[in-house]
């Protein structure tokens, strides 16, 4: 006689606004640390955006081996750029600001090219913009430019995250999404989208 199927896991409640970080014992989820950072950033959003400030930024996070922010973000690498990068661009953003958080890594040969391989060394891309909570043709070229710097620099290159007001997902799984509540009275802290 067969067996009845296994009905479906139902999906995990809404986090509470004290922990709202996805499943870290899902392969390929966000280390909480980092899901945490994440998370920030869309409050930061929400508030700018309440300011009428639609920026979009482009941030890279260096990462410990579990996947742990190790360190700080590198500056937005949208900052001095006037409208939309084209793919050159991105490589070139995402490279210099791989280059400035990993320069800290102490295996780094002072002597040596600043592109040496670094394969201890992961980091991971966080963008934040306005718009959707799914997926748009700028996500996809970031992920490409986002490969290429991290194999022209020598890093292993983590996922891209993309953070709006709503939630934010890792590109590589777009249909698990993080919808982020909201939070009342409290501000929220993580890295700033202030310099533009």
């Amino acid at each position: 006689m067969p067996t009845p199927p296994t009905p479906p896991t139902p999906p995990s409640p809404a986090a509470s606004p004290s922990a709202p970080v996805p499943d870290g014992s899902r392969p390929g989820s966000a280390h909480p640390d980092l899901a945490r950072l994440v998370t920030a950033s869309v409050w930061i959003l929400r508030g700018e955006t309440r300011r009428r400030a639609f920026a979009p930024s482009a941030r890279v996070v260096p990462l410990d081996p579990a996947g742990a922010p190790a360190g700080d973000p590198s500056t937005n690498l949208l900052a001095a750029t006037a409208g939309e990068p084209d793919h050159a661009l991105r490589v070139d953003l995402a490279v210099a600001g791989l280059d400035r958080v990993l320069t800290g890594d102490p295996d780094a040969d002072a002597a040596g090219s600043p592109h040496r391989p670094r394969p201890s060394r992961r980091a991971a891309l966080v963008t934040v913009r306005p718009g959707p909570l799914e997926t748009l043709d700028d996500d996809h070229a970031w992920s490409r430019a986002w490969l290429i710097a991290c194999a022209i620099v020598g890093a292993q290159p983590h996922p891209v995250y993309v953070a709006t007001r709503i939630g934010w997902f890792d590109l590589t799984v777009p249909s698990a999404t993080v919808v982020v509540p909201r939070l009342r009275g409290s501000g929220a802290r993580g890295f700033g989208h202030g310099s533009r």
